[in-house]
């Protein structure tokens, strides 16, 4: 896939009331500055070529537009856009033409089946609809045809209002037009509710596009195909919503912001943060959705889960990226239309087939794999893994920054604190602070700890290799209780419900900074909270940098939530997503937080808010 190459951010020149990138203008993200130098370094990291988006990419200056096309045609033949294209005027079509940019126009209707595009006023709106049909034909005019993003919804797409939508797709067929990719409405905002189509409507409305193909000359509507391609196992040129797309580094959309940052699809940026990419890839979603029950959410027995995935992330149930999309109900009509069509036809649909079963169990010993796989490409013989009788994850944690200066900032900042528990739990113990102490840490580091250890007078005793290489190593420091009674027997979900008191030290554990050495009973554990505070009572001794920087991290808004065993952090600095216990309803508790960072993200949920007194 081509870098979406964003310079001035969601920036826009319309307000679009169903935007998926509303949230992020919500919370005051909108225009970041842009450095030419910085995006070109990064579209080359990335691999290249770009295609310029936005909000809307005409906002920039026309002298940097024709330097970024230019550059893009000289060093990779091509590049792409996608607008609105209300700005198009004269000197773009001749940027278009100079440096052959490919341009996608999103429009959702002739005139006032495009109020939803809002720009303001009514008038206003039907104007710029008006700009918007009369570039559509100077492109395929003066340029070529462009291909089209149309969003449906009550606005266009109801039974009174298709008659004239389907005219409309009959004069850009004879246009000229080739490809149409209908979107169905895609809800960020309550208010946006009552512009929803129910599954029958949106079925009716995307199955009438289907019978209307037949009788258009070149225009095709992509969806429909991709249906049917999946079904036959010929998916390799279907688009990301059906190829189980990592919310934490979208494999489809390799964003580059204008300050040269790396980014994600903006359709999973639900709190309105732009979080760069993970750096490790994981597939957890779907492992989850896999074994999840459809009535909670999940997709588990969906003859249809091997070519849907539970669909989009960016479209999931209540916003929430571990369920499957909210529009399952139109994917499943969709996907039985096509099953009837081609058994009519003479074919067999691998939903049918016993082969499906094992391809299911291959995809999912993939994706445990951190690999992902195109049906076309699965092998097709029996793996040697059977699918899981009980629910299970493979233990992961995940972690992605709010920018790439508060990872450059934080990470090292972790990583020292993490690297001084060992001598901070050694001293506390040998003070008698505390019993004992459990820590984890580098084989390599192991003697060293010992030696001092000895010095000391103290026993140290490894309880357990860990590690993907079997690397590290985790020791009882001491003879004493290393765990409270209370906590002996913890589960890795908290009892709790609502918002704790106690600072959440042992919601670090995913961050590498294991404090405590074990999970507390509860978030508001006294006896926990009392071991707590006399370790950081040492720690303000042994290494106070590293206490300060806690102390810090300690005082932050925290959320945490559980859902099909799949925890997540947020924080206004870094988000984590690790395995937990599995859960069928949303579990989600917050901490207050004294404070947030000086560089903290602006976002819409708690973990983003000033405190209040």
């Amino acid at each position: 896939m081509a870098v979406e190459l964003r310079p001035l951010g969601v920036a826009c020149n319309i307000g679009c009331r169903y935007c998926y990138q509303n949230p992020q203008r919500d919370a005051g993200n909108v225009r970041q500055k842009y450095d030419l130098e910085k995006m070109r370094a990064a579209v080359e990291r990335e691999g290249g070529p770009f295609t310029l988006f936005g909000g809307e990419p005409l906002l920039l200056p026309l002298a940097a537009l024709e330097e970024l096309f230019r550059w893009g045609f000289e060093k990779y033949g091509r590049s792409g856009m996608q607008t609105n294209a209300v700005l198009i005027g004269d000197e773009h079509l001749r940027i278009f033409r100079d440096y052959n940019v490919d341009v996608g126009v999103s429009i959702d209707g002739p005139g006032e089946h495009n109020d939803l595009r809002w720009d303001g006023s009514l008038e206003k709106t039907r104007r710029s609809t008006v700009r918007t049909e009369e570039n559509i034909v100077r492109l395929v005019r003066e340029h070529r045809p462009p291909g089209l993003i149309v969003t449906l919804h009550r606005v266009n797409a109801t039974d009174q209002r298709l008659p004239r939508m389907y005219e409309w797709m009959r004069e850009l067929d004879a246009l000229g037009i080739q490809s149409v990719r209908l979107h169905a409405l895609e809800v960020d905002s309550p208010a946006m509710r009552q512009y929803t189509l129910s599954d029958e409507e949106n079925a009716r409305a995307f199955l009438g596009f289907a019978k209307l193909q037949s009788e258009l000359k070149q225009l095709r509507f992509d969806v429909l195909g991709e249906v049917q391609r999946a079904l036959m196992g010929r998916d390799a040129g279907t688009s990301c919503v059906w190829r189980a797309c990592d919310p934490y580094s979208t494999e489809a959309v390799r964003g580059v912001e204008g300050n040269g940052q790396s980014s994600n699809c903006g359709r999973t940026n639900k709190d309105g943060v732009d979080f760069i990419k993970a750096d490790v890839v994981g597939y957890e979603r779907y492992l989850a959705l896999q074994q999840t029950p459809q009535e909670e959410g999940g997709c588990k027995g969906c003859r249809f889960f091997l070519m849907c995935r539970g669909q989009c992330p960016g479209t999931a149930i209540d916003g929430d990226w571990r369920n499957r999309s909210e529009l399952c109900g139109l994917w499943k009509r969709l996907f039985i239309h096509a099953e009837k069509e081609l058994i009519l036809s003479n074919q067999i649909p691998l939903t049918v087939l016993p082969l499906r079963h094992r391809m299911e169990r291959h995809l999912s010993m993939l994706w445990e794999a951190g690999r992902n796989s195109t049906v076309q490409n699965l092998q097709r013989t029996e793996p040697a893994s059977q699918a899981p009788v009980k629910f299970t994850l493979p233990s992961f944690v995940r972690r992605t920054f709010v920018g790439e200066a508060q990872r450059a900032t934080w990470q090292p900042r972790f990583e020292a604190i993490a690297a001084a528990i060992p001598r901070i739990a050694l001293a506390a113990v040998a003070g008698e602070a505390v019993p004992a102490a459990i820590v984890e840490l580098a084989s390599d580091d192991l003697l060293a700890l010992r030696r001092e250890a000895t010095a000391r007078g103290l026993p140290l005793t490894v309880v357990e290799v860990t590690g993907q290489t079997q690397q590290r190593r985790r020791v009882l420091i001491g003879s004493g209780e290393s765990v409270p009674a209370c906590c002996r027997n913890a589960d890795v979900l908290p009892a709790d419900r609502g918002a704790f008191r106690s600072r959440p030290l042992h919601l670090l554990r995913p961050l590498g900074i294991d404090f405590l050495g074990y999970t507390p009973c509860s978030f508001d554990c006294e006896r926990s909270q009392t071991r707590a505070d006399a370790l950081l009572d040492v720690a303000r001794e042994e290494a106070p940098q590293a206490a300060e920087w806690l102390d810090a991290i300690l005082g932050w808004p925290v959320e945490w939530t559980a859902l099909h065993g799949i925890a997540e952090i947020k924080t206004a600095i870094v988000k984590v997503a690790y395995d937990t216990a599995y859960t069928a309803s949303k579990v989600t508790v917050h901490h207050r937080g004294i404070s947030l960072p000086p560089d903290a993200a602006r976002g819409l949920t708690h973990a983003y808010q000033a405190v209040r007194a």
